[in-house]
């Protein structure tokens, strides 16, 4: 094809050097019009004005056409599409009907074809092709939504690690849409991201990228028991609020590297019931799924429940027939546990003083007007009732099933005890409710008596060494060594408060302290 770039046609105009012939002076006149023809019958012409509203047009002296320039260079390069439908005449054949010239110019700057060649002629001649163009903008809008992903995954991250909740009563409130709105404050990226209507913040994506995420941290960890020689089993199994068995698998293990014991926390499982079998097989398959050898098992550990520690058919059984040199060791904090349950059940003082300070604590924690004149009995007769931190050191319900955890309790009831037996005085006297009156005398009435409060101090004295040992024991640093040094050291604590000295010292505190809080003196001990 014909190349007409403006270059290479002829367009005589006062600028232009090619030579031209002699001109007559009526043909010089019609020539500094600018209008050409090559018939000189025809008074229809092309004028060159035109190419200043239209840039794109060139005239084709020889032919006495007009073509446009980007659609002829489109065309040359086949930058068209193959079932676009292009304008010929001004491609190839070119335009000669100088009459409707203006019309036909105006309706091809408008046409489809004609701008689809001006916008690929420019990005041609910038050094881009379309398909790089449209390769970039996949790229940014890629990099935006792995930024944005970046940022739900570290929100979802954060509030996890810090145990806060995810999600509110809707689907738009919660800690982790208002964490996400603030971070859209830094991130304007983040804010376009969240206002598209599948942003990956629904309730089902929370929970796929927290369990990805629990998935990570599992690896992790079974990558460091890989490398461990050694490995201890810890097993419990407990019902969750919908009433589900839920079993709980924790495993020991000595670091390669650095030989520190480690104690991590796999996860909870369900199994389908609670017998031994279906705990053995739940275990089993826990470690299997992991890729945790039974053969590095060295010992296993659970309470004393008849289906985890039972000596023929329970699950220590099953497993000690699987890996024979794994050594079963009963729970020694369920066993310090078991220990002071059954002491506390047989010696009356004792059973009694829990009571009382279950049931007081109990009292004043319903109702915060009770706790709050309870508080401002204890800042008249200037009981503290905050420790240094800060924090309120109220009186504290016992723990229903850990009896080795209750030497706090104990400690806040006997610290707050004139302030408890004032405010049991006023509450009494108050109008109220008739059987919570009489609930309230009557603790009162038990409080007044100095044989309780020795019982409560007898108590204090013999659990809160059992709580220094519940601590140490449940370490993850403890070992058997360790755990039978601590539990050596208690009992010859124990031994030594049953002499006359120790409980000489004990008995005369209590009357000391019976003394000065106005109650009733202690019955006379009797001597065998």
């Amino acid at each position: 094809m014909t190349d007409i770039s403006r270059e290479n046609v002829s367009c005589p105009d006062e600028n232009h050097d090619t030579p031209t012939p002699a001109l007559s002076e009526s043909e010089t006149a019609s020539a500094s019009t600018s209008e050409f023809s090559r018939n000189k019958q025809r008074k229809r012409k092309y004028l060159t004005s035109w190419e200043n509203k239209w840039p794109w047009l060139v005239y084709d002296q020889d032919a006495d056409v007009a073509r446009c320039q980007m659609c002829v260079k489109a065309e040359e390069l086949k930058l068209f599409k193959a079932e676009k439908r292009h304008d010929d005449a001004f491609i190839s054949r070119g335009f000669s009907q100088w009459t409707k010239g203006p019309d036909r110019f105006a309706a091809h700057e408008r046409a489809t074809c004609h701008h689809e060649a001006v916008s690929n002629v420019a990005v041609l001649e910038d050094g881009h092709s379309v398909t790089a163009k449209l390769n970039a903008q996949i790229a940014e809008g890629q990099a935006a939504a792995r930024e944005a992903l970046t940022i739900i995954f570290t929100s979802l991250h954060y509030l996890a690690c810090q145990n806060i909740a995810v999600r509110g009563h809707r689907h738009d409130d919660g800690n982790f849409a208002e964490l996400l709105k603030l971070r859209s404050e830094d991130k304007p990226s983040l804010r376009q991201w969240l206002a598209k209507r599948n942003n990956w913040t629904s309730d089902i994506i929370q929970n796929e990228i927290l369990e990805m995420l629990a998935h990570d941290v599992q690896r992790q960890i079974v990558s460091d028991i890989e490398k461990s020689p050694y490995i201890g089993l810890i097993a419990d199994s407990t019902t969750d609020s919908d009433g589900l068995e839920q079993l709980s698998i924790s495993i020991r293990y000595l670091h390669a590297e650095t030989l520190v014991i480690h104690e991590a926390f796999l996860g909870m499982y369900n199994s389908s019931s609670s017998t031994a079998d279906a705990l053995t097989n739940a275990i089993k398959d826990v470690l299997l799924r992991l890729g945790i050898p039974f053969s590095k098992l060295c010992g296993h550990s659970f309470d004393g429940a008849s289906n985890m520690s039972g000596r023929l058919y329970g699950v220590q059984a099953q497993i000690k027939a699987m890996q024979p040199k794994s050594m079963f060791v009963h729970c020694v904090n369920h066993s310090l546990d078991l220990a002071l349950q059954e002491t506390a059940s047989d010696i009356a003082v004792v059973r009694n003083s829990l009571a009382i300070v279950r049931d007081c604590a109990n009292i004043f924690r319903e109702s915060a007007k009770r706790k709050q004149k309870l508080k401002q009995i204890a800042d008249d007769i200037s009981v503290s009732t905050e420790t240094e931190s800060g924090q309120s050191t109220f009186l504290l319900s016992l723990c229903p099933t850990r009896w080795c955890v209750r030497s706090r309790a104990i400690t806040r009831m006997l610290k707050c005890w004139k302030a408890i037996l004032l405010a049991m005085e006023e509450l009494v006297s108050e109008s109220g409710r008739g059987d919570m009156k009489s609930k309230i005398d009557g603790l009162r009435k038990q409080m007044s008596k100095a044989n309780t409060y020795c019982g409560v101090l007898l108590r204090q004295g013999l659990f809160g060494p059992c709580e220094d040992l519940a601590t140490a024991l449940q370490s993850e640093k403890t070992t058997a060594t360790g755990a039978l040094h601590a539990a050596g050291v208690l009992l010859n604590h124990l031994e030594r408060i049953r002499h006359e000295d120790e409980f000489d010292h004990l008995y005369n505190q209590s009357e000391l302290d019976a003394a000065v809080l106005l109650m009733r003196p202690v019955l006379p001990r009797r001597l065998s």
